[in-house]
C-alpha cells in the first residue's frame, strides 16, 4: 500500500518537487508507463504552449500550440496526448511534436480503449483517428458551443454537451441515438463507468441527473455557484461536482442520490478551482483559489454535514497565489499540482 493509501488526520504534505514554468498551467494530465517506458505529464497554459515532463518534473518536450491550451488527454494505448484550446485540437506525438486536427473552440477532449479521439469543434464534435491523420466523421451542429464530449457504450456512441441538453450520436446517422434535454446551459457532464448515469453541470447552480436505461430524470439545485466540473470516482459511486466555494460529493449507490443529502466539502473559502478523484480509491483532492491542497477520504463524511479536509496543506502560500489545475500521479502515489503563479509540483502524502 502506498503511502497515499494511509490518509489520516495525522498525516502531512511534503512536495517532492517543484518545475517552474513560464505560464499558469490551465491543464493537467499524467500517462501510466507501459513496460520499458517513462511516466509522462502533459501540461498545457494559455499563453500558446504545451509542455511534457517526466515523474520527477524534468522537462521533456515543449511546443507551441497557437490559441493555449484548455483540456488534455492522454491516449491509454499510444503515447498521444490531444489538447484543446480557442483555436482548436492538436495532438503531440513523441518524437513528432504536435499537429493540429481541427479548428474552432475546443474545451473538451476524449478517447476511446482503441485510440479514436473525440473533440469539441465549435458548434460540433468531431472524430478523428490520429494515427491515420483523418477525421472519421462529425456530428450535426449543436445550438451553441459544445461545452463537453465523451463516449458511451465502450466508443460506440458519442455523447455531446451544450445548450439545451445532450445529445448521443453513431457513426452514419445525423438523428442522435438519445436525446437528453435540459432547458438550460451546460457546462460539464459526466457518465458513470457502469453506463447507469449521465450527469450535467449547469451554469444555473444546479446538477441534472438521467438513469440511461429508462430515461428517469432528477434535478439537484440551489448548490453555492455554477457547476463548471462533474466527475465520477473509479467506482461509480461517488461523484464530485465543483460550485464555488464548496465541492459536494454524492453517493449514487443503490437507487441513486434523489431525495439524500450530499457531503458538503469545505475547504477553499475564496472558491474551489480544480478537483481530481485518485485512480482506484475514494480520494478526492481539490485546488483552491487560496493555494490551498485538500484530500477527503469520502466515505468518512456525513451527509449533510460541513466535512473538513482529511488533510490539507497551504502549497501555495504567497499572496494571491491560488492553484488552477490538480491530478493525481498513474498510481495514485502522489498529487500533482499547477499554480497561478506558474509553478508543476508534485505533492505526497507522509
Amino acid at each position: 500500500m502506498s503511502a497515499v493509501a494511509q490518509l489520516s488526520t495525522a498525516h502531512r504534505v511534503r512536495a517532492e518537487w517543484v518545475a517552474a514554468l513560464d505560464d499558469v498551467p490551465l491543464a493537467l494530465d499524467v500517462r501510466a508507463a507501459g513496460p520499458g517506458e517513462v511516466p509522462l505529464i502533459a501540461v498545457g497554459g494559455g499563453q500558446e504552449w504545451l509542455s511534457i515532463h517526466d515523474l520527477e518534473g524534468d522537462l521533456v518536450d515543449r511546443q507551441v500550440v497557437p490559441g493555449g491550451v484548455l483540456a488534455l488527454a492522454w491516449s491509454a494505448p499510444q503515447r498521444i496526448v490531444a489538447a484543446g484550446g480557442t483555436a482548436g485540437a492538436w495532438v503531440w506525438h513523441e518524437g513528432r511534436g504536435v499537429t493540429q486536427v481541427s479548428t474552432g473552440w475546443c474545451s473538451a477532449v476524449a478517447w476511446t480503449g482503441t485510440g479514436r479521439l473525440a473533440v469539441a469543434a465549435g458548434r460540433t464534435a468531431s472524430v478523428l483517428d490520429p494515427a491515420a491523420a483523418g477525421q472519421l466523421w462529425s456530428t450535426p451542429e449543436q445550438p451553441s458551443t459544445v461545452t463537453d464530449v465523451l463516449w458511451l457504450r465502450d466508443g460506440r456512441e458519442l455523447a455531446v454537451a451544450a445548450y439545451g441538453g445532450i445529445c448521443a450520436y453513431t457513426r452514419g446517422r445525423r438523428a442522435p441515438a438519445r436525446h437528453l434535454p435540459y432547458a438550460g446551459s451546460l457546462l460539464s457532464a459526466a457518465a458513470s463507468p457502469d453506463g447507469r448515469w449521465m450527469i450535467s453541470g449547469n451554469q444555473d447552480a444546479s446538477l441534472h441527473v438521467w438513469r440511461l436505461r429508462d430515461g428517469a430524470e432528477f434535478e439537484m439545485a440551489g448548490l453555492p455557484g455554477k457547476v463548471s466540473r462533474v466527475a465520477f470516482d473509479a467506482s461509480g459511486r461517488w461523484l464530485a461536482a465543483n460550485s464555488s466555494a464548496e465541492s459536494t460529493v454524492w453517493d449514487f449507490s443503490g437507487r441513486g442520490p434523489a431525495g439524500t443529502s450530499p457531503r458538503v466539502l469545505t475547504a477553499h473559502p475564496d472558491g474551489a478551482t480544480a478537483l481530481a478523484w485518485h485512480p482506484a480509491e475514494p480520494w478526492l483532492a481539490t485546488g483552491g483559489a487560496d493555494g490551498v491542497l485538500a484530500v477527503w477520504d469520502v466515505t468518512r463524511a456525513v451527509p449533510g454535514r460541513p466535512q473538513a479536509p482529511t488533510w490539507s496543506a497551504t502549497v501555495a502560500p504567497a499572496a494571491r497565489r491560488g492553484i488552477s489545475a490538480v491530478t493525481w500521479s498513474a498510481g495514485g502515489a502522489q498529487v500533482l499540482v499547477g499554480t497561478t503563479d506558474g509553478d508543476l509540483a508534485a505533492y505526497r502524502v507522509v
